[in-house]
């Protein structure tokens, strides 16, 4: 009996251990990801809307649909050299807990962002826009389209005459 005992006990550490994360854990994560890059790399209201998209994409993808880290990873650097100028890409870059923000132990994923900021309640900005209704690339938002090839948005900032050290359009 004792044996049965220990085995089901560990039969649900073992189920609940491997669970998936939710998608209402992964706007979360998401939202609070973006919310420090938002305050550490001095991102505009529509930098912050695509962030938090690009962000919730790739904890998706990663940590729910279970696609290869490299190939996400790929994927959101290309959409953050898109959305971010030089200088912030830069920053985005030499930041680990932002270009690295996963890691899995034993089917567990934790984020390195709260290794840095403890405190969970804090946030620095607002939610983006679309917080409660964006559910994905199955369905984006027509102000945002992620980029055909690679540093385009170095031609968009050009259109959109974007100075990357102006305090315009921040919060």
């Amino acid at each position: 009996m004792k044996k049965i005992m220990m085995t089901l006990a560990m039969m649900v550490t073992i189920v609940t251990s491997a669970a998936a994360m939710t998608f209402n854990e992964a706007r979360e994560h998401a939202l609070f990801l973006t919310d420090k890059m938002a305050y550490e790399l001095g991102l505009s209201t529509a930098q912050i809307n695509n962030v938090y998209e690009i962000n919730y994409d790739f904890v998706i993808a990663v940590a729910i649909q279970g696609q290869p880290f490299s190939a996400c990873q790929s994927r959101r650097d290309m959409d953050m050299r898109f959305v971010l100028s030089d200088y912030q890409y830069h920053l985005y870059k030499k930041t680990k807990y932002f270009y690295h923000p996963m890691s899995s132990s034993r089917n567990v994923w934790s984020f390195s962002i709260y290794n840095y900021y403890t405190d969970r309640g804090r946030m620095y900005s607002t939610q983006p826009s679309h917080y409660k209704d964006y559910r994905g690339p199955a369905n984006p938002r027509k102000s945002y389209s992620p980029p055909a090839r690679p540093y385009a948005g170095k031609e968009l900032r050009k259109q959109q005459r974007i100075n990357p050290h102006s305090n315009a359009g921040r919060k």
